[in-house]
C-alpha cells in the first residue's frame, strides 16, 4: 500500500455521509438546518411521468445545477438522475438551428425571450429523438445511502461501474427521499479539508510524486485543436459523456507548439452554454474564444484557473488534490516530455478508485 493510499483510505474511513453534509453546510447558504443538528441542501427533484425532458432541463437550467434526481411518483421510487452532460448535443444543435434560422432583424439580446426561444429549440431537437425524462433519467443510474453510511461506502457507490456516478444521493431512513447530492467534488474537497496542512505541513503520503505514488495517470487523453468551432468541441463532450477535454496547440505552421495543452473545458461550460441562451456562435466561434466569451457572462471565483494542469515529473500528490479542490474541476491533466504536451489525466473518480484499491 503506498503511503498516500493510506493517508486518503484513512479519512475515508474516519468519517461518515453526515461529516460531509456538515462540511457543506458550513460552506453554502442553500442548506435547511433541522432542529436535531442534521443539514440537507435544498433538493430539487424531477417528476418523471409528469415532465418532458425540456422541462426536467429547464429545472436545472433555473436553479443553476448540472444534475437532479428524478422520482417516478406512480412506482413511488427514484429513477436516476437528469445530468446536463447528456443533454450537450442537445444544446449545441439548438444553437446551430437558431443561427441558421435567425434574421439580421433579430434582436440579440439576452432577454426572457430570446432564452425561450432557446430552450424551445433544445425541446425541438429532444423531441426528435422520442426520449422520456424517464429514458433520460435511466441513463445516470441512481444510487443511494443514508448520512451515517462511512465515506468509505460513498466512495464505493461513486466508483461502481455499474452506476458511473457523478454523485450519491443520500436519503431520509424514515421517508426514504433525498435529502442531500453527495457529489465527487464535494467529497474530495471534505478529504482535503481533513488531512489539513497546519502551518505548511503535509501529511508524508502526499508529499509522493505521482510516481512515487504509483498513481496510474498515463491513459489516452480527449483533445481537440484550438482552431476547432466550440459546437465540434461540445460536440465531442457528447460523445464521450465528459465534462472536460484538453484544448491543444495546433498551429501546423508553428511545429514547437503543436499538441501543447493551451486550455480545457469543464463542467461549468456545460452549464454555461445552456445559460448562454445561443447568443454566442457554437460555429463561428472557435473553442478558446467561444470559453472566454460565455465564462465572460458567468464570472466566479474559480473561473481565475482557466487551464488544470501539472508535470509528470514533478507534481506531487498533495498538490494535484489541492489543486482539484481549489478549481472545483473533475480533472486535470498532466503534461510530460519536453515539449511538456497531455501525456495523461487524472480525475477525481481516478483518486477515489485508487484510494479504495489501497484498503
Amino acid at each position: 500500500m503506498s503511503k498516500c493510499g493510506k493517508t486518503l483510505l484513512e479519512v475515508l474511513q474516519a468519517h461518515t455521509a453526515q461529516d460531509v453534509m456538515d462540511f457543506i453546510k458550513a460552506k453554502k447558504e442553500n442548506v435547511l438546518s433541522w432542529d436535531d443538528g442534521s443539514v440537507a441542501v435544498n433538493i430539487i427533484e424531477l417528476d418523471a411521468p409528469r415532465m418532458t425532458p425540456l422541462e426536467g432541463a429547464q429545472v436545472l437550467w433555473k436553479h443553476n445545477i448540472l444534475s437532479a434526481p428524478v422520482w417516478h411518483f406512480v412506482e413511488e421510487k427514484y429513477v436516476g438522475f437528469l445530468d446536463q452532460r447528456d443533454l450537450v448535443g442537445a444544446v449545441v444543435q439548438a444553437s446551430i438551428n437558431l443561427n441558421r434560422h435567425s434574421s439580421d432583424e433579430d434582436d440579440e439580446k439576452y432577454d426572457k425571450e430570446g432564452l425561450q426561444k432557446f430552450q424551445n429549440a433544445v425541446g425541438e431537437v429532444l423531441e426528435e429523438q422520442e426520449q422520456t425524462l424517464l429514458d433520460w433519467a435511466l441513463k445516470n443510474p441512481f444510487c443511494s445511502c443514508t448520512s451515517s453510511a462511512s465515506l468509505v461506502t460513498v466512495a464505493g457507490l461513486l466508483t461502481d461501474h455499474k452506476y458511473k456516478a457523478h454523485r450519491a444521493a443520500i436519503l431520509d431512513p424514515v421517508t426514504g427521499r433525498c435529502v442531500f447530492c453527495l457529489t465527487q467534488g464535494a467529497l474530495l474537497q471534505f478529504l482535503v479539508s481533513r488531512l489539513a496542512f497546519p502551518k505548511g505541513s503535509t501529511p508524508e503520503g502526499l508529499k509522493e510524486t505521482l510516481t512515487e505514488a504509483n498513481f496510474p495517470y498515463r491513459k489516452p487523453v480527449i483533445s481537440i485543436g484550438q482552431s476547432a468551432s466550440a459546437a465540434d468541441a461540445f460536440l465531442l463532450l457528447s460523445k464521450y459523456r465528459l465534462s472536460g477535454i484538453a484544448v491543444v496547440a495546433d498551429d501546423e505552421e508553428d511545429e514547437e507548439s503543436m499538441g501543447i495543452l493551451v486550455g480545457n473545458t469543464s463542467a461549468r461550460d456545460i452549464k454555461y452554454a445552456a445559460l448562454d441562451g445561443g447568443w454566442t456562435s457554437m460555429r463561428e466561434n472557435d473553442i478558446l474564444s467561444y470559453l472566454a466569451l460565455i465564462r465572460q457572462l458567468n464570472i466566479s471565483g474559480t473561473d481565475r484557473y482557466p487551464t488544470c494542469q501539472v508535470h509528470d515529473q514533478t507534481a506531487t500528490m498533495e498538490h494535484v488534490v489541492k489543486l482539484l479542490a481549489k478549481t472545483g474541476y473533475h480533472r486535470l491533466f498532466v503534461k510530460g516530455g519536453k515539449r511538456k504536451t497531455p501525456v495523461g489525466v487524472i480525475s477525481i473518480l481516478d483518486i477515489l478508485r485508487y484510494t479504495l484499491e489501497s484498503s
